[in-house]
């Protein structure tokens, strides 16, 4: 069965009403014919991996790099053909009319960016032996554009041990396409410090560092820990079988209130992470209402007129919206509503009832 998309645009040029039709042929083949390469699949932190594009046709891509745990909270079926030409069952017709003009921001006119690193400066500015830089997002480039079908571009893996997705979304003038692959960055020895959140003053725990040994031979590893937190044990070594892991606990005590790095220093790997510990009153996020000889520093129902006209004044559209917006100011007397009725007026069907919004075809309430 054929299947057509029609688009038909109106417009107006000396008193004369223009009509377009724009036949789409949705049974055409739009599958972007390109494939993608990575230098390295397994890669060590810090490392630089090549991602190569190839292509039948000039395309503009998007690229990302995100780490594969993120993916793993929530589904993610986007499916990039589906969401450009969605499959149609059944045809809308949509009628409306309008005075207004909406100006649309042309992309053409937006500054190209030139960073290919999610986070270029804390990438460059890590130490050449030592893992501090562990963000989501290793790389995204929201544009780059094939020359004779190919590019290429290199960004630096992070200090993370995990499995990173990269993503390419790919757009000609007439095709649409996605490829996805992985890599592992990993490290044959490595550590993983399991820190809280965040300590507070006078506070005394216990951190676990998970140490793993993927050689073929066992190990034995001189460690410290560096750190203004009383820490203890603060060095000593400890003795690792091939290809199996072992457990150190470190006992923290916050003795004072700060911003702390901390420096878990096993000679292989050596990784810094921040910790604040917070005084003993957690300050929260809430308005203070501080009294002087002289009175209340502000009025309180002051306070809730402002906001409430503040609301009022807000270029709210909808019959719903309005609504929302005149009961409460009804409720705390608030009389200077004439403008807002008057909106409601304006949407008033003949019926008595009102639209949700400004179209004619909505159903009313």
């Amino acid at each position: 069965m054929e299947k057509n998309l029609f688009i038909v645009a109106f417009y107006m040029e000396k008193h004369k009403i223009i009509k377009i039709i724009k036949k789409i042929d949705l049974n055409k083949n739009r599958k972007l014919n390109f494939s993608i390469k990575l230098s390295k699949y397994i890669a060590n932190p810090k490392d630089y991996i090549n991602l190569e594009i190839f292509s039948n046709e000039d395309a503009e891509f998007t690229i990302s790099v995100v780490d594969e745990a993120i993916f793993a909270l929530a589904n993610n079926n986007f499916d990039f053909e589906k969401k450009l030409y969605p499959q149609i069952y059944y045809p809308e017709m949509i009628i409306d009319t309008s005075n207004k003009y909406f100006y649309y921001y042309p992309r053409a006119a937006l500054p190209i960016s030139k960073n290919i690193m999610a986070s270029t400066k804390a990438a460059n500015s890590q130490k050449a032996n030592t893992r501090e830089f562990f963000p989501d997002t290793a790389l995204w480039i929201p544009s780059i554009i094939t020359k004779n079908g190919y590019a290429k571009i290199t960004f630096k893996n992070p200090d993370s041990i995990t499995s990173f997705r990269v993503t390419v979304n790919g757009v000609s003038k007439k095709s649409v396409g996605t490829k996805i692959t992985k890599y592992v960055s990993t490290k044959d020895f490595y550590i993983r410090p399991i820190l809280p959140k965040f300590a507070i003053k006078g506070d005394s725990f216990v951190v676990p560092v998970i140490i793993y040994n993927k050689n073929n031979i066992d190990l034995k590893v001189n460690y410290s820990i560096n750190s203004e937190i009383n820490i203890s044990p603060q060095s000593g070594n400890i003795e690792i079988p091939k290809n199996l892991t072992k457990i150190l606990k470190l006992k923290f005590e916050t003795n004072e209130a700060g911003e702390y790095n901390i420096l878990f220093n096993f000679d292989k790997d050596i990784v810094k992470l921040p910790f604040t510990v917070y005084d003993n009153k957690l300050k929260r996020h809430e308005k203070e209402i501080i009294q002087s000889n002289k009175g209340n520093v502000f009025n309180i129902n002051s306070l809730i007129y402002e906001n409430i006209n503040e609301l009022l004044k807000y270029p709210y559209d909808c019959t719903e919206q309005t609504v929302s917006s005149i009961f409460p100011a009804v409720l705390n007397g608030y009389t200077d509503i004439q403008s807002n009725i008057y909106r409601l007026y304006k949407y008033q069907n003949n019926d008595g009832g009102w639209v949700g919004g400004q179209m004619i075809n909505q159903i009313h309430i």
